[in-house]
This record gives C-alpha cells, structure tokens and sequence, in this order.
C-alpha cells in the first residue's frame, strides 16, 4: 500500500512521544508522591524532636506529631489528587480533539475522493462539446473553458486530498528512482491546458542519477510548481527550466520560471495557507511540496523576488549505486 498510515490511525511517530511523555508524566507523579511522603516523615519526627526538647511531655509530642502528619498527609493528597484530575482532564481534552481533527481530516478526504467521478464525467462531456465537428466556434471555446477550469478544479480536489492524507499521518514510499527520465516523461505527458501556457525544459544532468523517494509524489511536485508558475507568471506563456545538481550525498533539483516573481514575504512561501496580496491560490501548493519532501527524507527552499522569477530549490537523498 502507498500509505502505511490511515487517516483515522495516530501516526507511529507522534504515537511514541505521547507515550514517552505520558510515561515520564507518570513517573514525575509517582516521584513527586514518594518524596512529599518521605518529607511529611521527617517534618513530623522533627517537629516531635522538638516540642521534647521544649519541654513537652513525650506523650504530649507524639499526639502533636500525629495531627501534623495527618494534616500534610491530607494537604499532599488533596494537592496530589487535583493534579491527577488535572492531568485526567487534559488527556480527555486532547483525545477529543485528536478523534475530532481525524474525523475532519476523514471527512476531507471522503468528500474529495467522491468527487472525482463526477468530475471525470464533467470532463467527457467537456471534450465531445469542444471537439464535435458540427458545434459552432463559440461553443467550441466554450468547451476549451470549461476544460481549463475542470483541470484546475481537478488539480485543487487532488491537493486537498493529498493534504488530508498528509496531516493525517500518512506516509510516502522511499524506493530508487531515475530523476531525469522522470522529469523528462513529466514534461512529454503534460496535460494539454498546462502544455499550451509553459514552456518546460530539463537541462542535460546524467541520466543514471537515482534518488530516493515516491515517484507519485515527485510527480505531484512538479505538476504544483507548474501551476503555479502558470497562475503567478502573469504572461501568456511562461518559460521553465528543471537542472540537477550533485551536492555531497544528496541531489538537488533547481526549478526556475522567467515570471513576475512573488509580491510579499518570501520566507513565508511553505507555510500552509500562506499566499500574496495578489495571489488567486490557497496557499496549499508550495506547503505541501515541502511537506512531501519532509517525508522523503528531503527539503525544499522557496526564493522569488518582484520581477525576478520564482525558484524553488528541492534536495533528494541520492539511492545507494
């Protein structure tokens, strides 16, 4: 299976800090316990030593002894008792909220997935209106237009979905896989209402360069930076250029478009929902290109000024020859 956690299971990783926070809480508590028990000991012998050498009769000191450990004993356990309650209640708290975000997260992923049927017939319709010899001119834009934004829609259901399986906890695979001739097959098998507005180009790299990662993601990286060159270019057609690069154990991918750049703060650019003034995105493109790359055991950096164009810079591990 592509992804080893589902949406409604706790991912492994974020399942072994709870527990080791919960542990160490535990034993925190238990420590916390014996050494207020141990301290109520003493404070009782001490203050028993005392009212002897003050003159009190033993008998006198021991009966004194006793209310005071009866006192702390019952102070300690009324303190300890609110801050187990305490601890019970924020358990409770993000278990709910856990259940809640999972359910939301299941939701999301549901409704997109239903939605891809009915998409799939929009987009055959589409076609036989814009390719019917016998329609007039004006209805074969029409169906050009409605192809366009279908895509567009179709583009926004797969990211939606991708990112409910990513904060859901699910996992991308790590196999070898030959960079260059993907990247070559990605720009051969472009969709045609990408195709037309992007002019892409991989520059001669070796073709047995081998990273490791999932090819599915890899292909849905590129197809978001293409996107979004073609959204944020503000030109008619939009130019492309993809080169790898060896750098010590690991191999980079430079992404550059000669568009209008980015109006904003670019160190931002990855943060979920984060997009420009002017900007007609989401905000969830870039965020989960660097969220699969995190999974891959990769980074991605993000650069772009007014005018200047927009890079993205993308580091793969490189798979063992």
């Amino acid at each position: 299976m592509r992804a080893e956690g589902a949406l409604l299971s706790i991912p492994r990783r974020r399942l072994r800090i709870l527990v080791l926070v919960g542990a160490s809480w535990l034993a925190l508590l238990l420590g916390l316990v014996l050494w207020w028990a141990y301290v109520v000991l003493q404070q009782g012998e001490r203050i028993a030593e005392l009212e002897v050498t003050a003159g009190l009769a033993r008998g006198e000191a021991l009966v004194g002894r006793e209310r005071v450990h009866n006192m702390l004993m019952w102070e300690s356990g009324a303190f300890i008792v609110i801050l187990l309650s305490a601890t019970a209640v924020l358990a409770w708290l993000y278990y709910r909220d856990s259940v809640r975000n999972r359910a939301l997260h299941a939701f999301f992923a549901a409704l997109t997935h239903e939605l891809r049927t009915p998409l799939a017939a929009l987009r055959l319709q589409a076609e036989a209106i814009a390719e019917d010899p016998e329609a007039p001119p004006a209805r074969h834009a029409s169906g050009r237009r409605l192809l366009d934004d279908l895509s567009r829609l179709e583009s926004q259901v797969e990211r939606t979905l991708e990112l409910a399986r990513v904060e859901g906890g699910g996992r991308v695979l790590e196999e070898p896989i030959a960079l260059e001739p993907l990247l070559r097959h990605f720009c051969a098998t472009l969709p045609e209402s990408l195709a037309g507005r992007v002019a892409l180009h991989v520059a001669h790299t070796r073709s047995d360069t081998r990273v490791l990662g999932d090819k599915v993601a890899i292909q849905l990286i590129l197809r978001n930076l293409v996107e979004n060159a073609v959204r944020h270019a503000q030109r008619n057609k939009v130019e492309l250029i993809m080169s790898l690069e060896h750098r010590g154990s690991g191999v980079t991918l430079h992404c550059m478009d000669n568009g209008a750049g980015f109006e904003g703060n670019a160190a931002r650019l990855g943060t979920l929902f984060y997009r420009g003034e002017r900007s007609s995105g989401a905000g969830v493109g870039l965020y989960l290109i660097k969220a699969l790359m995190t999974q891959m055991g990769g980074a991605a950096r993000f650069d772009s000024a007014r005018d200047h164009g927009f890079e993205a810079v993308l580091h793969f591990r490189e798979a063992a020859a």
